[in-house]
């Protein structure tokens, strides 16, 4: 009996640790992506940017197979800054772009000049929904 009981006591151990993933806890499947040059970014991107890079903004702008992905962080201060790619996974039936925008040192030397850290992602398009997200932002070291 007492045997039984103990099986049954590191069964449920086991379980447990066995099942101890948080419900947000997703794997996802990392996508090839590049960062195109500005003459490779479709004019009509381009242009759309332009009218909206004074305010954060993500959009997407398909031209045949493939799906470029564009996101801003809207006006700043100064130079200095930069948008970095943390992560692009597809994972239940849809893709995630994680940026982070990566802000000048404080003790830095930068232009004084008006400045729209933007990113522009080429992707294959993967036929699914798009979810941006935005990482904790940083400072340069």
């Amino acid at each position: 009996m007492k045997r039984w009981i103990l099986l049954c006591l590191v069964s449920c151990i086991f379980l447990t640790i066995g099942c101890s993933k948080k419900p947000g806890d997703i794997t996802y499947q990392q996508l090839d992506y590049t960062l195109p040059n500005q003459e490779e970014i479709p004019s009509t991107l381009r242009q759309q940017i332009q009218l909206a890079k004074a305010y954060p903004f993500t959009m997407e702008y398909k031209q045949g197979e493939d799906l470029f992905l564009a996101v801003g962080y809207g006006q700043k201060p100064t130079g200095g800054y930069s948008v970095q790619v943390v992560a692009i996974g597809e994972a239940q039936g849809r893709v995630q772009v994680v940026t982070k925008l990566i802000a000048p040192s404080p003790d830095e030397y930068v232009t004084t000049v008006i400045t729209y850290p933007i990113i522009v992602i080429q992707i294959k398009d993967p036929g699914v929904p798009i979810e941006f997200k935005t990482s904790i932002p940083t400072l340069k070291k």
